[in-house]
Parts: structure tokens; C-alpha cells; sequence
């Protein structure tokens, strides 16, 4: 048994001699001098040899290591002055053409990469590329003090230590900080800011999402920004929401900079507006608090306080315009307001709101599901609807509860077919077309898949349903899709859009339908009621025709046109007279007495004339070119690009801060769930504000 053991230890060591004189060191220099006896240490990212100096006599050894030559160096020093004089000032380079025989042994030029590229990454940027991997992968803090992860770290640098828990923590506090102050920068270099507003609910937790967004004056791209994502806690009442958003507001000082709020429909935000926002009939915000607190109490006369959160409201003329006008003194409200303890409205919990938006993408779904409902009241329509859908339900719901039947629609139609969800109407849509355009493929593949899935045949009446139901609905999906953009998308977008669409619907009623005509009167008439009041709103008119792409093409009228020519040229004369106003102070206060000429400036005809001639000018100039989507042109038309800024900075939906929390659903993942409110909004800050710390 011992000469066995013996034997293999011999044959062993002849092994590794055997590939140890196949063996070099990665540096020709040195190759010349030493020679590689045995392995000592192989890691990843670096060897240890024994190594014998060639010059020397008898059996010392010396150890050198491919991180570094000083072993070497220090011997040849001292013991081969001569030798070391000669190499000293020979740039010592690793062998690129040092292949080693044994595939088996890793390559030292391999390793020797490795360590050069270890050697020269700093720590903090080690530090900075965790972070940024934590952050950006949505993986736990806790990961620093894994004993895995250091052990990967160490294997590949191993000089450099893993940032401590603590550590970064620091530094994520660190870049929120930087990330604020860039923000509140950001903000205050700009004019018009506006906002988008919403609640949000996960783990049983409950948060309001407020994201900030304004046009760059430089290039006109719309900038976008995550605010706050605060923790909300009891009731949502409507008082609660205007604390929250009113206090975000505040401390990024945009108050007086908010041209609009755009939230959904929900019961609680439209109250919170109605009693505390802007409702006057300036196209700029209000900055009185007196008279914005004033007009709140008479506002809330005889309002109920709304318990239910989040519930859709009908937007019926009676909930925007009162039936008349009751002139109250003074003196009674101030009165009624301090004898009245229980009054919900006492002075210290006035808060302050931007003019309000209702989210037009809501609007357009409460369109589609609420108001579409009405063309069951014609019976062929009722009959063949609930019948296709019947089957078409039958589908979907198969696929999203059996594993066995999703195999089946796999295997015989070759994809899953797309299924809706019950918070946007557009994905219904999406997945009735996905399913027409299956069945016109291949039906004789579609009708094999029903019948194994045990669902009844799509008969002719049911795919020409389907057909002129999505025929029907295509322009409102298109228009869903359109307002819902983010980065290219302008409050002038809205009016166009809308007119569009109950275009589209017009011309749908000319063709002969056997079953959607009932859908598309409903639909006509939901987009009517709900959108009315706004395409008179005189803010949105201007938004729309200061628009290079749209200007008056999307108004038919010319009666109408004409009025919105007016009010254009209305705003663009208010920009040019505040901009006058504003030169004419800075050069009152930089002159003289002796230069001041109180004639000049008591007397306006004239200067009333070179302003009606520059916008006249710029005017003529906007709507002699075609429509395009091009924004620099407003470059050639400093005033009109002004209007433009201050008009188009709202969005027509807040479908942005709804992207916000699908983001916060994967940062707050199931094993991520105790994470605390304020790490939350901290990484939720970080993450969606790459643009203002990276």
C-alpha cells in the first residue's frame, strides 16, 4: 500500500516539473535570470512561483508573485549588480506570446491582465459601481454583507475592500441631497412647472406620487422628474392630499411657478382641487392667499366631506357650473369663519393648489367602459355583444387559469394570446385585436384550439362584431396612446386629439355596421359631455395653436378659427408688453435722474405700435410655414416661443406618475417589502432621477 502511494507521489511530482518547465514568467525580461520551479499559489487573478535564479549557486529558491517584480529585482540588486544595472532602465513588459503547453494550468498573461486592470481601478469607483448595481438591478442593501459577494469582489480585486452597509447608506443619502438641489436648481431657471399627481397602494401601504415636469427653453424637450413619494397614512380625505401635494410644492418652492395639476377622476383629488385650487379666470396662477382663501368658503358652502377614495367621477354640467350668484359681505364670511370652531376650513388648514386637470387618458377609459355601457340598450347590439364576448372572455379566462389550456392555445396557435386587466379599458382592446388577427391567419387552426379548450366556435356574426368593434374603438385606443406620452407630449396635444377622434366616429357612422352603431352614438356622446367644457377653455385653445404641428388645422370653423387667431395674438401681445415691462424696469433703476424723460414714458401710443408691428410680425411668420413637429422653429420667434413654454408645459394625463409606480413595484418587490417609507423614496428619488446625479 505505502510503495503504491509512493509511486503515484512520484509520478505526481515529475507531473508538475514536467509543466513547470513549460512554464514561464510574464516577463521576458526575467525569463533570462529565473527559472519557474513549482506553483506555490494559483488564484484567479494572480500566481505564486518558486523561482531559481540562473546565476546563482546551489539550491536557494527565491518566491515571486505576477503581481509584482520587486522579489526579483531586490536579488538581482543585491546579489547581480552588474545584471540589474543592465535591465534597470529596460521597459519591463508582460509577454504577449507566453502560451503555456497544458491547457489544464491558466494563462499568466490572462492573470496579468486582470491584475493590471486590479491595480488601477480605484475603490471609490469600485464603491460607486455597487451602488449603482444595487440600485439599477433593484437588489437589497443587505447585499454588501453578503459573505458571497465580498468573496466575489475580493476574487476579482482582491487589494480592495467591499463598501460596509453603513457605508453606503452614507452615500445614498449623499446623492439624494445632490439630487434635491439639482432639482430645486433645475426649477428655479424655468418659469411654468407642472405637476401630475397619484395614489398608489401596495402591501398594504398607501403612498401619493407627485412628479414634476417643464419645457427646456434651450431646445424645448419636455423634462421630467419624480418629486415625492411619500407615505400616506388613515384617510385619503381631500384635506390629506392638499397637505401632502401643498407641502412637496413648498419645498421645492414651485408654488407660484404651477400652471396646472393633472391628476385622475378620482372623488377625493377632484374635491381636494375644488376647494383649495385656482379657479380663477386668469391664464396665469393666482399668488393671493386672501383670495384664494376667501373663495374657498364659498366654495365649500354646504359640502359634504366624500368618504370613498379613488371613486370615478361624473363629470355632469351641475358638478362645474353653479346655477347662480350669491354676493355675500365680507365681513359675514370672516365672522362665520372665526365663531366657527367646527368649521373644516379654518385658517390654519388653508392650503394652497395649482389649477386643476383632469387626466384625459382617465377620461377617455371612463368613455369606453362607463359611457359605452348605453348601446346595451338596443337590443341586436346587446344580444350579439354578450354572446361574442361571452366566448371571447371564455378564451382569456382559460389561458389565465389553466396550465393546461395555455399548453393547448401554445401549441396549436403558436403564441399566448394577449389577455386584458381590469385597470386600462386600451388592453381589452389590445387583446381582442391580438385574438381577429389570429383567427384571420389560420381559422381552421383558431376553431381546432376552441374546440380543444372546450370553448364554442366563432361563428360569422361574431367575427364581424369583432371586426366592427374594433373598428369602432381604434380611434379611441390611438387617442389613449397619444395623450399618455411623456417626452414629446404638450398640452396643446389635447384639443387636436379630441376633435380628431369625434371626427373619426363621424365618418365610422356613414358606413353600414349590422351592430356597433349603437356603440358608436354612445361613444359620441360620452366624448361630448365629458370633453365640452374644455374645448372652449381658452388656455388649451392657445396651447394648441401656438403648437407649430397643429396651429388652426385641427379647427374647422372659421368663425371659431378666427376667435382662436385672437386669443393668440392676445397672449403673445401680454408676453411682449410683461418682457417691455420688465426692460423698461431694469433701465429705470440703472439711470439717472437726469436721463429719465417723464414725457416719454407718460405717453404710450407709440410704443403700443412697435409692440402690434413685432407681433404682428412674428404672427404672420408662424403661420406662413406648414405644420411641423420640428420645435426649433420657434427659435426665429422669441415671443411666440415664450406663449408656447408657458402654455404647452402641462400634460393632458398623469400617466407619468403612474410609471413611476410600476417602477416602485419592482423596488418594492415581495422579499424588498420591509424596506421603510424613507429608503423607499430615497432609492424611488435615485432611480427615477438618473438624469440629475449620474
Amino acid at each position: 500500500m505505502t510503495t503504491t502511494t509512493s509511486k503515484s507521489d512520484e509520478k505526481m511530482d515529475e507531473t508538475i516539473e514536467t509543466q513547470c518547465e513549460t512554464l514561464q514568467l510574464p516577463w521576458n525580461t526575467y525569463n533570462k535570470h529565473f527559472k519557474v520551479l513549482k506553483i506555490i499559489e494559483d488564484k484567479f487573478s494572480y500566481m505564486k512561483y518558486y523561482v531559481k535564479c540562473l546565476h546563482c549557486v546551489g539550491p536557494k529558491t527565491l518566491s515571486a508573485d505576477t503581481r509584482s517584480t520587486s522579489n526579483l529585482r531586490k536579488h538581482l540588486a543585491s546579489q547581480h549588480k552588474s545584471i540589474f544595472d543592465n535591465i534597470g532602465n529596460e521597459t519591463i513588459g508582460k509577454d504577449s506570446n507566453i502560451i503555456k503547453q497544458d491547457a489544464n494550468l491558466p494563462s499568466p498573461n490572462k492573470k496579468s491582465k486582470l491584475m493590471s486592470g486590479q491595480l488601477t481601478l480605484k475603490e471609490s469607483i469600485l464603491d460607486t459601481m455597487i451602488q449603482k448595481l444595487i440600485l439599477n438591478q433593484c437588489l437589497p442593501f443587505s447585499l454588501v454583507e453578503s459573505d458571497d459577494f465580498k468573496l466575489l469582489i475580493q476574487e476579482g480585486y482582491p487589494t480592495l475592500k467591499v463598501i460596509s452597509r453603513p457605508t453606503l447608506m452614507k452615500r445614498f443619502d449623499n446623492n439624494v441631497v445632490d439630487v434635491l438641489q439639482n432639482l430645486k436648481k433645475e426649477m428655479s431657471l424655468v418659469n411654468h412647472v407642472t405637476t401630475t399627481v397619484d395614489c398608489w397602494s401596495i402591501f398594504k401601504r398607501s403612498y401619493i406620487g407627485i412628479t414634476g415636469h417643464w419645457i427646456n427653453v434651450s431646445t424645448l424637450e419636455r423634462v421630467s422628474c419624480l418629486l415625492a413619494i411619500r407615505r400616506l397614512e388613515g384617510k385619503h380625505s381631500y384635506d390629506v392630499l392638499a397637505k401632502s401635494m401643498e407641502s412637496v410644492y413648498t419645498e421645492f418652492e414651485i408654488n407660484n411657478k404651477i400652471s396646472y395639476s393633472t391628476t385622475d377622476n378620482g372623488s377625493n383629488f377632484v374635491k381636494s382641487f375644488k376647494v383649495y385650487g385656482q379657479n380663477d379666470e386668469d391664464f396665469l396662477p393666482v399668488n393671493s392667499n386672501l383670495n384664494s382663501f376667501v373663495h374657498q368658503i364659498i366654495e365649500s358652502e354646504g359640502e359634504t366631506e366624500i368618504l370613498n377614495e379613488h371613486v370615478d367621477e361624473e363629470l355632469d354640467s351641475e358638478n362645474h357650473m353653479s346655477e347662480g350668484v350669491n354676493m355675500i359681505p365680507i365681513i359675514d364670511i370672516l365672522n362665520s369663519v372665526e365663531n366657527n370652531s367646527d368649521n373644516d376650513l379654518e385658517y390654519d388648514h388653508c392650503y394652497v393648489l395649482p389649477k386643476h386637470h383632469r387626466c384625459a387618458a382617465h377620461t377617455l377609459n371612463l368613455v369606453a367602459i362607463k359611457d359605452s355601457e348605453s348601446a346595451l340598450n338596443n337590443y341586436t347590439y346587446k344580444k350579439q355583444s354578450r354572446a361574442t364576448f361571452a366566448k371571447l372572455n371564455g378564451i382569456f379566462n382559460k389561458q389565465n387559469r389553466s396550465t393546461q389550456f395555455v399548453d393547448t392555445i401554445k401549441n396549436t396557435i403558436g403564441v399566448y394570446f394577449k389577455t386584458p386587466n381590469v385597470t386600462r379599458w386600451n388592453s381589452l382592446f389590445d387583446s381582442v385585436r391580438f385574438l381577429l388577427s389570429h383567427y384571420k391567419s389560420a381559422p381552421p387552426k383558431f376553431n381546432s384550439m376552441c374546440d380543444e379548450i372546450k370553448i364554442t366556435r366563432f361563428n360569422k356574426n361574431d367575427i364581424e362584431f369583432i371586426e366592427e368593434y374594433c373598428a369602432v374603438m381604434e380611434p379611441l385606443a390611438v387617442s389613449l396612446d397619444i395623450l399618455q406620452g411623456d417626452h414629446n407630449m404638450y398640452f396643446g396635444f389635447l384639443l387636436p386629439t379630441i376633435t380628431e377622434l369625434l371626427l373619426k366616429i363621424e365618418n365610422l357612422k356613414l358606413k353600414k355596421m349590422s351592430y356597433c352603431n349603437p356603440l358608436l352614438i354612445a361613444l359620441h356622446h360620452g366624448i361630448s359631455r365629458r370633453f365640452g367644457e374644455l374645448m372652449h377653455d381658452k388656455f388649451l385653445i392657445i396651447a394648441s395653436i401656438s403648437h407649430p404641428f397643429f396651429k388652426t388645422a385641427w379647427i374647422s370653423n372659421t368663425e371659431k378659427k378666427n376667435e382662436a387667431i385672437s386669443l393668440l395674438r392676445e397672449a403673445v401681445i401680454s408676453a411682449h408688453s410683461n418682457e417691455q415691462d420688465n426692460i423698461d424696469l431694469n433701465k429705470s433703476n440703472n439711470s439717472s435722474d437726469e436721463d429719465k424723460d417723464v414725457s416719454t414714458s407718460f405717453f404710450t401710443w407709440s410704443q403700443k405700435k412697435s409692440e402690434n408691428v413685432s407681433v404682428e410680425n412674428e404672427l404672420n411668420e408662424f403661420f406662413k410655414k406648414g405644420p411641423t413637429k420640428k420645435l426649433n422653429v420657434l427659435n426665429s420667434m422669441p415671443t411666440l416661443k415664450k406663449v408656447f413654454i408657458q402654455y404647452n408645459t402641462p400634460l393632458p394625463s398623469s400617466a407619468a406618475v403612474e410609471r413611476v409606480f410600476s417602477v416602485g413595484g419592482a423596488v418594492l418587490s415581495k422579499k424588498r417589502g420591509k424596506m421603510n417609507d424613507d429608503n423607499f423614496e430615497k432609492t424611488m428619488i435615485l432611480k427615477s432621477n438618473k438624469d440629475f446625479w449620474y
